[in-house]
């Protein structure tokens, strides 16, 4: 969950400054364009984090049942 929030913030700043920038002239609803995106770009990224974690997990397993072969 720690890891969810901070990227959750992390993609809420850089949305936000893209939105400054650009935002304006595309969507009115600047504030709800950016949580949205925020929350998509941070679900994909926790998404993607776990899985590398699992996948270092199941690495370390193997080197174990290899060794024991």
């Amino acid at each position: 969950m720690i890891n969810f929030l901070s990227v959750f913030m992390i993609c809420f700043i850089i949305s936000a400054v893209l939105l400054f920038f650009l935002g304006g002239i595309i969507l009115e609803s600047i504030w709800g364009a950016l949580m949205f995106f925020s929350f998509l770009m941070a679900i994909f990224i926790s998404i993607f984090i776990n899985q590398e974690e699992r996948i270092e997990g199941l690495e370390k397993r193997l080197e174990k049942v290899e060794e024991n072969q």
